[in-house]
């Protein structure tokens, strides 16, 4: 898997979990405390976002799981 099929994966399940929520782009990155653009760019593929920018995205779309994070 190379990073453009992972940002590719990203972007599809972000989106298909806020719409799932019923928000708007601009309301869930508000919530996220992202800006509105980075929002849209992690949806089209075309981030890179930092871990702290996935942390809040899982955090705003409550789909946070440390278990994959974490060493065994």
């Amino acid at each position: 898997m190379n990073m453009r099929d992972i940002a590719g994966n990203l972007a599809d399940t972000v989106s298909t979990l806020r719409e799932a929520r019923g928000l708007t782009q601009a309301q869930i990155a508000k919530t996220a405390g992202i800006a509105r653009p980075t929002w849209a760019n992690v949806e089209s593929g075309g981030a890179n976002p930092t871990l702290e920018v996935l942390l809040r995205i899982s955090e705003a779309l409550q789909a946070v799981s440390y278990t994959h994070l974490t060493l065994p």
